[in-house]
């Protein structure tokens, strides 16, 4: 787990705020929770994914060059997933809260390309990505009128991520090879952002916000299986590495190695596996006030 150092003055402001709101008249515990489900859209950095893609990409464009053969199609990265979550609130003041929030977040991608003519070599493969995010932010509100508002929040978080990677490649000759690697990673992040809320009765309200999250993986343990028709198996774990590998074509791609995976070819280290899950992510919920 990495400890993430990111600018802390947006929530320093958010922190003076809080302790400048007028009090909130005394009341139960139950009268001053408030319970929300949301759901949105999440988009976020790739960090090194991106680049092993690009070099995917770049080695069979240029397999292709050297074969003489044409490339159709691409391998990418899903960029863009769904979030689910849900939180509890707890009014300290009448504009001041306090919010206890899990989200979870689901990215999907199916992807091929194809070289021809005969001998064809073609790449089919599917990416998961999925994560979880445990927050506590602090909340401040600006009341509008009597059923709307603008709100800030933001605070500490903790995640965990999971990246699940199926590819086989095949030829026309005959020749397959499926492999299958599971990654996965937790650390200490970020989130700031801003939203409305409109109250449609006494007891609910429709919330829409955005958040910033900042979260940085970098200490990587995965699984990795390939089989092929040769009757070759492998299964490897440990940590993950990011390295440079030559293949036919003479030069260096980026490729995540597992462990002590034994790759065939020169290769050269850069460092660990990262990740930038940083990003932006919108919601829309609904929120029930409790004990009114």
């Amino acid at each position: 787990m990495n400890i993430l150092h990111l600018p802390s003055a947006g929530l320093s402001g958010l922190l003076v705020l809080l302790l400048s709101a007028p009090p909130l008249p005394a009341a139960g515990l139950w009268g001053r929770l408030q319970v929300k489900i949301s759901g949105g859209i999440i988009t976020s950095g790739d960090g090194d994914i991106a680049g092993i893609i690009r070099g995917m990409e770049d080695y069979h464009r240029d397999l292709a060059t050297m074969w003489g053969k044409t490339k159709t199609g691409a391998l990418d990265w899903p960029r863009e997933g769904w979030a689910l979550g849900g939180e509890v609130e707890m009014a300290l003041t009448r504009r001041v809260g306090l919010c206890l929030s899990l989200d979870s977040f689901l990215k999907n991608k199916d992807a091929s390309l194809r070289l021809t003519p005969d001998p064809w070599m073609a790449v089919t493969g599917h990416c998961r990505v999925s994560a979880a995010f445990l927050s506590l932010s602090g909340v401040y509100r600006f009341p509008l009128d009597e059923s709307a508002q603008v709100f800030l929040k933001g605070g500490p978080s903790f995640a965990w991520m999971g990246n699940e990677v199926e590819y086989r490649l095949e030829s026309g000759n005959g020749w397959w090879e499926e492999k299958t690697a599971g990654i996965r990673d937790a650390a200490f992040g970020l989130q700031a952002g801003a939203g409305v809320e409109y109250r449609i009765s006494k007891t609910l309200s429709l919330t829409a916000e955005g958040l910033w999250r900042w979260t940085k993986f970098s200490s990587w343990t995965g699984e990795y299986d390939r089989v092929n028709s040769d009757g070759r198996t492998d299964h490897i774990s440990g940590p993950v590495w990011l390295e440079e590998v030559m293949w036919q074509t003479g030069k260096y791609y980026p490729e995540a190695v597992i462990g002590n995976k034994d790759v065939p070819h020169p290769t050269r280290t850069v460092r660990a596996f990262q990740v930038g899950f940083s990003g932006l992510v919108f919601k829309v919920g609904l929120k029930v006030a409790l004990g009114r």
